[in-house]
């Protein structure tokens, strides 16, 4: 099947109009600068590649990987026949193929034929590894003064990719072909190619060719020249990485956890065949742990609530349920007359043959919405949806053997804009043998030193089960699933209160708010005990669902009969215990760690309070030990703990060191073996303010500091740098609007000052204004989520969503992974580049013994002054790729040699 290529500028619909408007602008913008060369966009002057040939329908020509090509770069001058190309094993390498028509373009095939060596006895070759068809994204705020309006080359669209974990043989590689048409006409078609050598390919010289057919005759024939080199590139680069990915689910529409993980794993393939880390390759997968402390346990025989002095303020609900299938404990629920004969032989007591345990059904939090000002909050409304973190304390009010009363007193401690400190009494009402408790407010302060208005507040319920029917009426919400054959409903019902239980489409966890609209306001201090609130019923019932509506009003009307001969009961269990599954955590990191490769990955567990206690002071600080202790010991036991860091806390400002001083300080006593990340962007880099407490300083790129950082390794911490919204030109960045070498040649910076690591803040912030979805498809600038301006072409973007478009909530889901960038392909180029003066000096002091290795050490030498030759400082730094191919072609030619150095031969 033939599909058209893009320009970047013309698809169908409506994408035509959008179209035609951004070439209006592009040439309205350039077509005066256009008189004069000088004055040319710089992406539009050309001056490098190597023409192939001129036909009838089309120019050809080629260019290295490391430039960028817009939709009017003129055909070069020069002529090179075939393409040149070089490349070590386990390494990737990349160039451009570049069509200008002069009509359109039918029926074009591309065949890529396999590489064959010299030797016919060679049984592995380099592969044919991605064909990308080059988009263009529209610039219309430049970035600095390197930028200009227009249209840019950097979405990277998939035509042909190879399966990196498929075992490729010579017999087992087939030629590789696309076809297309190409309607626009004297704009450049460009396609981004990659050449991948498996570790098994021997060295030498490979030949191959690209056939480009229009109709039945074959064009034009491009011979492909590789040389691989006697240089193995690990799987695990030397330079680590974090790098920020997330799904944006309004490109995507996900409804479930399998969904989720699914289009993860795509999102992961793609940072590792681009060599990069995430910062948690788990994200769908997280260590699932529980921390009971002491509790009590209120009971109404039926229903069980738990309620856990280290809980941020929820209660646990179970459920008495019979043990063995087929036996019924709950007559009055209208079910067989065989259930009640069963009940009546027993006297009315479940007793011997009925065995009954408790099960999970949920979770009972009380929540507020409040409303600050205009500004903060949720994208900017002001209003917060506010929980609590500890319980305070629950006291008896009333105790028999047919009624249970409790207060429960919650609290948030903590305060922060449009989620403010407040304390609240619930009462707790239970009546032995019914299948719910009451719960109504009695009272709420506002605890902060800021006021804030109740909008209203929720009784929260949360579900124990795997993706139920949600019902919601005037007067109840509720879940209903099945149970062991039976149906089980849970939810609430009560009137003055509206229902919204239902299932989350992006995570398909169940959440259910009962809401109540209130509206006043709480200055610092003040106290509402209102009179004659509303009691809303929690409540779990084995129900058929044609009997709901009438138990659920029965319910409400309080006229559903308890059991007889049952009572309530309070208990206390003092044991603090934790709990942990590893399960899903595991079948994740074995795949991203040992078989992915990635470098690293961020581990942070820092839960606000622990117990009610404040973090980081020493009760919190105890608990988290303890918290702590297993994970870390799971994680060395699967070889993961040193991969590990906590970034826990991004570019703090001096007014926040005392408390960056604190926590780290914490987490060398709870997080052994774990290095502890800090970035920073207001001072020179690594900072004595931190010293004895940071493992991995991470400067942004202008301040980094070369001594202190010399003097940081040598006490064995790490040094990696970032870049993000800034430095701006003239130092090197990943800006859409930019030379393609400046996303290269920062990596050759990093060999040059002895780095171990490299940090991107996002590779998918889609968002803009108040945090409203913006899409990179139709403009390249990335705006600040307050508000307050742009942050750059491209930043925070080095993948983009598969959906040009932002969906509808009702879209179905798109199962598809991420759309690479040219950005990202010369990431991997620089962190490639990187690998290869590593291995160059590792190589150098394993031969620093041998006398006669003198020459080569030499040569040596000379190669790794390539990066003073490339590199002057900083912001001056070499601008012409074809120079820094020459170093790199100096640098692995010296590489081999040292690798085929035998101290034996050279004494003879």
């Amino acid at each position: 099947m033939q599909v058209p290529l893009l320009s970047g500028r013309c698809q169908k619909g409506q994408d035509w109009i959008r179209c035609v408007a951004l070439t209006v602008t592009f040439f309205l913008v350039s077509g005066v600068t256009a008189m004069s060369d000088d004055k040319r966009p710089w992406i539009d002057q050309g001056g490098f590649g190597y023409a192939i040939s001129k036909e009838p329908h089309f120019s050809l020509w080629w260019s290295e990987s490391t430039y960028k090509i817009s939709p009017h770069t003129p055909v070069p001058s020069e002529q090179r026949p075939s393409v040149e190309l070089e490349a070590g094993r386990n390494e990737w390498e990349s160039f451009q193929l570049v069509f200008r028509p002069h009509q359109s373009l039918r029926t074009v095939k591309i065949t890529f034929t396999p590489f064959q060596a010299d030797s016919s006895e060679i049984s592995r070759c380099p592969l044919w590894a991605e064909v990308f068809q080059v988009q263009f994204v529209p610039v219309t705020i430049p970035t600095g003064n390197q930028g200009d309006p227009g249209l840019y080359p950097d979405p990277l669209i998939p035509l042909h990719l190879i399966e990196l974990d498929k075992d490729y043989d010579r017999n087992a590689v087939k030629p590789i072909s696309v076809s297309f048409y190409y309607p626009d006409t004297d704009t450049n078609l460009i396609l981004y190619l990659s050449v991948f050598v498996p570790k098994s390919v021997p060295p030498g010289l490979y030949q191959s060719s690209i056939r480009i057919t229009i109709g039945q005759a074959t064009a034009v024939s491009l011979p492909v020249r590789l040389r691989v080199y006697d240089v193995t590139y690990p799987d695990e680069p030397p330079l680590r990485t974090a790098y920020g990915v997330n799904i944006d689910n309004d490109f995507h529409r996900l409804q479930t956890p399998d969904q989720f993980r699914r289009v993860w794993d795509l999102y992961m393939q793609t940072c590792r065949r681009f060599r990069v880390s995430p910062y948690t390759p788990y994200e769908y997968s997280h260590i699932k742990w529980t921390m009971k402390g002491p509790t009590t346990v209120l009971s109404n025989w039926v229903l069980r609530l738990a309620v856990d002095r280290f809980s941020p303020g929820s209660v646990d609900i179970s459920m008495r349920w019979p043990q063995k299938p087929g036996t019924h404990i709950t007559p009055y629920y209208g079910l067989s007359l065989k259930s009640l004969w069963k009940f009546v032989l027993h006297g009315g007591l479940l007793i011997g043959p009925v065995r009954s345990s408790w099960i999970p059904i949920g979770s009972y939090t009380f929540l507020l919405e409040t409303f600050e000002k205009e500004g903060i909050g949720y994208q900017g409304t002001g209003i917060g949806w506010v929980g609590p973190e500890k319980i305070k304390s629950i006291n008896i009010v009333h105790r028999s053997r047919r009624e249970l009363v409790a207060d429960l007193t919650v609290a948030k401690v903590t305060s922060q804009a449009a989620a403010r400190s407040f304390e609240a009494t619930i009462r707790l009402s239970l009546t032995a043998g019914l299948p719910y408790f009451q719960s109504r407010l009695l009272r709420l302060a506002n605890t902060d030193s800021t006021p804030w208005t109740l909008n209203g507040y929720f009784h929260l319920v949360r579900a124990e089960s795997e993706r139920p029917e949600a019902v919601n009426t005037p007067n109840y919400g509720l879940w209903l699933w099945k149970r062991k054959e039976h149906p089980l409903a849970f939810g609430g019902a009560g009137s003055a209160f509206t229902y919204s239980l239902r299932v989350n489409p992006e995570t398909g966890g169940q959440h259910g708010d009962i809401y109540r609209k209130v509206g006043i306001t709480l200055q610092p201090g003040q106290v509402w005990e209102p009179e004659n609130e509303p009691t809303v019923a929690i409540f779990a019932l084995r129900a058929k669902k044609e009997k709901i509506d009438s138990l659920a009003s029965k319910i409400v009307d309080g006229t559903v009969k308890p059991l007889r001969r049952v009572k309530t009961s309070v208990g206390e269990e003092r044991k603090t215990t934790f709990r942990y599954d590893f399960s899903d955590f595991d079948k994740a990191m074995s795949r991203y760690l040992d078989q992915f490769h990635f470098t690293s990955f961020n581990l942070v567990i820092l839960p606000p309070t622990l117990a009610g206690h404040p973090q980081f002071s020493p009760e919190y600080n105890e608990i988290l030990q303890q918290l702590m202790k297993p994970i870390l010991d799971h994680l060395k036991k699967k070889g993961w703990l040193k991969k590990a860091y906590c970034y826990w806390v991004d570019e703090p400002l001096p007014e926040q060191y005392e408390f960056v001083r604190r926590g780290m300080a914490t987490l060398k006593q709870t997080y052994p073996g774990v290095r502890r990340l800090l970035t920073n962007y207001v001072e020179k880099f690594p900072s004595p303010n931190f010293y004895g407490l940071v493992d991995l300083w991470v400067p942004i790129l202008s301040q980094f500091d070369p001594e202190r950082s010399k003097e940081r390794q040598m006490l064995g911490e790490e040094i990696w740098w970032y870049v993000c919204t800034g430095p701006g030109a003239p130092y090197p960045n990943n800006f859409i609007d930019h030379p393609a070498i400046t996303h290269r040649i920062r990596y050759w910076m990093a060999a040059k000052w002895n780095l171990d690591g490299d940090l991107y803040w996002s590779m998918t912030y889609y968002r803009g204004a108040h945090w409203k979805p913006r899409n990179p498809w139709q403009d390249g600038q990335s705006e600040r989520p307050d508000g307050g301006g742009y942050w750059g072409n491209g930043d925070g973007r080095l993948l983009y969503p598969p959906s040009k478009e932002i969906l509808p909530p009702d879209a179905p889901p798109v199962l598809k992974g991420p759309y690479p960038s040219l950005r990202l392909a010369q990431i991997r180029e620089g962190i490639e580049d990187y690998t290869t003066i590593w291995l160059l000096r590792k190589k150098v002091a394993e031969l620093q013994k041998h006398p006669t290795a003198a020459p080569l050490l030499t040569q040596s030498q000379n190669a790794l002054a390539a990066l003073d030759r490339l590199i002057r400082s900083m912001t001056d730094y070499e601008r012409d790729p074809r120079k820094l191919y020459q170093e790199r072609s100096l640098i692995l030619k010296t590489l081999e040699a040292l690798n085929q150095f035998s101290p034996r031969q050279a004494r003879k």
